[in-house]
């Protein structure tokens, strides 16, 4: 009976204990307000959440919650000898916590500190922002789409978050000075309002201005008419004749500003073209068909190309369009005609004999000459053909010479080359060309004319060789030896010498022939200054002289003297 007693009693006292220590638990665990509302920026001490008054513990924050800004925080409050988890309701106004701001925390769940805690401090923002504005200076083409009231904020203090726009819209449609009122509002309601100035220039960044063109007045400089503005720079040493950037100072209705002035050739050239004509398959400068006398530019400096290279191969008329870029690359195109032409004449063609040692060598090229009254030697094509001459055997062998021009037309003659065993003297052309330049090195002077030239070689002819009534025809190299190592001989012999020379004295020569079957006088065309003319050395009975005539005196001489100088014009360029 004592045992059963004795257990009972142990049971209550267990009982006993275990109720202290869940009490105990209860109020260890509801010590601190897990949950609670607060106004923006109220101050909100850790002891605040205190539940019993006769608890004296010292409360601490572990991680404190903004109280700032409106919304649900986390906080961790140290109560010796634990740490609780708290939730803090940050509302904007007071007893007006949206839903929203809450985020998890229920309506019911969200308590107020109870009369019978330490109260919360009502904590009210009640104070405007604090504001520091700036003068907004803009140039009217630097105006952004649109104007933002934050562009005119230096500073703004305030203990929550804010926003600014216009009290009115500024007018950005004028330049000048506009006084700007600007409100700023923080979140809880409370504003300030401050002035400042919106000052907008009326003056160009850039101005761009065209090279060669009068140094520009201040007034180009303004994007509107109706500004006062000076230049302030000295721009006494700017040249508008150099493509060049310049910075200038500007005063614009009392405002200073910089501007760069760009001096640039903007214009492309005044392209004139003219109608040209050209020959087949002889292509001209694109030059050849600008007018120079009226094409300008203001840089006075641009290159010419063709779009398209013209069918310099197609006979006709065709369409040229021709570009000119200046340095700048401004450029212009213009079209003009060409008419394309075909040369039906055949080049003239005169060739000589050669005599060469067996077993020697021949220079094929320096037995004929050709002239063309439109192309020129380097442009005409000489072709030979000797495949049946051997040289190494003594004999007569023909040598075939054909002459193209660019046009296609064509002459072919033929030449001999005579191997003999014996080298003549008069084979040795190098020798006859010294001799040549010995007798020019005597007669000419520097500084003479092609005509002054040409009348002493003339007189040097008549004076030195006598006349005999025969000699070989065909080899102008042996002519030439006879004339000027001999110095006799007939027309022949004559019309040599006088090749020779004019050649080595570097004046264009042209071998002329009477037009009959036996051919009976020789004589020479020379070009002079501004067209070819008769040139005859060969004594006559008369004593006539036949230096530089033209074709019609010529002519008035052979028809009153037995047809002495007839011959086939169509052989020959066109005679002056």
């Amino acid at each position: 009976m004592k045992r059963s007693k004795s257990v009972k009693a142990g049971t209550i006292f267990i009982i006993i204990l275990l109720l202290m220590g869940l009490s105990f638990l209860s109020i260890v665990y509801t010590r601190v307000e897990r949950k609670c509302v607060v106004q923006a920026g109220q101050e909100l001490p850790a002891e605040n959440l205190r539940r019993y008054s006769w608890d004296r513990a010292f409360f601490e924050w572990k991680e404190e919650p903004d109280t700032v800004t409106p919304g649900t925080k986390e906080g961790i409050v140290f109560v010796f000898p634990f740490s609780y988890h708290v939730t803090i309701v940050v509302e904007q106004t007071e007893n007006n916590v949206a839903d929203n701001d809450k985020g998890d925390v229920d309506k019911e769940d969200v308590k107020k500190v109870t009369p019978t805690q330490t109260p919360l401090p009502e904590v009210k923002d009640t104070e405007a922002p604090i504001v520091t504005a700036k003068q907004l200076t803009l140039r009217l083409e630097d105006l952004p789409e649109k104007l933002l009231a934050e562009m005119f904020l230096e500073e703004v203090q305030d203990a929550s978050t804010w926003e600014v726009r216009f009290a009115t819209e500024p007018d950005v449609s004028d330049y000048g000075m506009q006084t700007v009122r600007l409100i700023v509002q923080d979140s809880a309601g409370n504003f300030t309002e401050v002035d400042t100035v919106l000052n907008l220039v009326n003056a160009k960044k850039i101005l761009i201005w065209e090279l060669g063109k009068e140094f520009p007045a201040a007034e180009e400089f303004l994007v509107k008419q109706g500004s006062e503005i000076t230049i302030v720079s000295d721009v006494s040493n700017v040249s508008v004749m150099e493509a060049k950037t310049h910075s200038i100072k500007l005063l614009v209705d009392g405002t200073e500003c910089d501007a760069v002035l760009e001096i640039k050739d903007t214009t492309a050239p005044t392209l004139v073209l003219q109608t040209v004509e050209a020959w087949m398959n002889k292509p001209l400068e694109v030059n050849s068909f600008i007018d120079f006398n009226l094409t300008t530019d203001n840089s006075d400096a641009f290159e010419a190309a063709f779009a398209a290279e013209p069918d310099w191969a197609l006979e006709g008329e065709q369409m040229v369009t021709i570009t000119a870029t200046d340095a700048s690359g401004n450029s212009v195109s213009q079209t003009t005609s060409l008419l394309v032409k075909k040369d039906q004449k055949a080049p003239v063609v005169t060739v000589t004999d050669i005599d060469v040692q067996v077993g020697g060598t021949v220079s094929y090229k320096k037995a004929v000459s050709y002239y063309d009254d439109i192309d020129t030697k380097e442009e005409m094509k000489l072709a030979v053909e000797r495949s049946g001459v051997n040289l190494n055997e003594v004999g007569s062998y023909e040598v075939h010479y054909t002459v193209t021009d660019c046009s296609g037309n064509a002459t072919s003659v033929t030449g001999k080359i005579n191997v003999v065993n014996k080298t003549p003297k008069w084979a040795d052309e190098d020798s006859i060309h010294a001799k040549a330049q010995e007798i020019l090195d005597e007669i000419l002077k520097e500084g003479m004319t092609d005509r002054e030239k040409a009348k002493a070689i003339y007189r040097w002819l008549k004076n030195n060789i006598g006349y005999s009534g025969h000699s070989e025809k065909g080899n102008y190299m042996r002519g030439a030896y006879e004339g000027l190592f001999e110095t006799y001989g007939d027309c022949f012999v004559y019309a040599a010498s006088a090749k020779e020379l004019l050649t080595m004295a570097g004046i264009p020569n042209i071998d002329i022939v009477k037009a009959t079957t036996n051919p009976s006088h020789y004589w020479n065309l020379v070009y002079i200054e501004d067209g070819w003319y008769h040139f005859d050395s060969t004594p006559r009975k008369d004593k006539s002289e036949f230096f530089l005539l033209t074709d019609a005196e010529l002519e008035a001489y052979s028809s009153t003297h037995k047809n002495t100088h007839i011959f086939d014009r169509s052989l020959y360029p066109e005679i002056k």
